[in-house]
């Protein structure tokens, strides 16, 4: 996950710290010291660090230091600790870098949990396969393991749609019509339910308009679509689609 990669980008930074100090205490390498360094940075350093008398605040010119390599950014000529600036620490902030980067995308199946827009992406896919009347694009958003369908028209004495094959039956009867118009309410988080990280359900009320034959007639039904987000899939599928008429039923417009 991009919270254990980044935990060890940040043990691999102070380890490498850790193996600095060490051998900037053992190695006899030239190290600036605290007052070298604001030398290297000002020019200069404040009297009360050099030691020397002066009035609080006043800097005293002193011959700079010279700067190890790593400071530069020179290649490594200086031993163990120039090797450990010039190459260690850049190689493990490239490493921090890059992993914290990979992870910022995510997969299309990994991350966090379900949003809106990918619940609103799936409903949106349903409708207009269903507007254009295609049986095959329309079933293709069904899952192919343990799927149900529970349609709008079905009955008890319907077959149990738990396949491609009869959820495919049951489109060719329902989109025989010469046109239909899908009115669905918005997705927003009211109307889902998530269940864990890879499933939710979004429910409500939705009409549809369904023409044949020169006449037009409202079926009013309510409606609730399981969906789960699986590998290899760009787009949200649906596991389970309960679907059942109103008081109000189909009537002629």
């Amino acid at each position: 996950s991009a919270c254990f990669l980044i935990a060890m980008a940040r043990v691999g930074a102070l380890a490498a710290i850790s193996l600095a100090i060490v051998l900037g205490i053992s190695a006899d390498a030239s190290i600036p010291s605290a007052s070298a360094n604001l030398r290297l940075r000002g020019g200069g350093m404040p009297s009360f660090l050099s030691g020397t008398s002066g009035k609080p605040g006043s800097v005293v010119n002193a011959k700079a230091a010279p700067m190890p390599d790593w400071y530069k950014g020179a290649a490594p000529s200086n031993g163990l600790i120039n090797f450990v600036g010039s190459t260690v620490m850049p190689a493990l902030v490239a490493l921090g870098v890059s992993a914290m980067a990979g992870n910022v995308g995510g997969g299309k199946s990994g991350g966090g949990q379900i949003t809106v827009e990918q619940v609103r992406q799936a409903r949106d896919m349903w409708i207009s396969s269903v507007q254009r009347l295609s049986v095959a694009e329309t079933v293709a958003l069904y899952d192919t393991q343990n799927v149900r369908l529970l349609g709008t028209v079905d009955t008890e004495d319907n077959k149990l749609r738990n396949s491609h094959k009869l959820i495919h039956e049951y489109f060719t009867h329902f989109l025989a019509h010469d046109q239909i118009v899908a009115h669905f309410p918005e997705v927003t988080e009211d109307s889902m339910i998530r269940l864990g990280k890879h499933h939710v359900i979004y429910s409500g009320y939705y009409t549809f308009e369904l023409t044949k034959d020169g006449v037009t007639k409202a079926a009013k039904a309510k409606f609730s679509y399981l969906y789960v987000r699986k590998n290899g899939h760009n787009n949200l599928l649906i596991t389970t689609h309960n679907s059942g008429i109103t008081p109000e039923g189909i009537i002629e417009m």
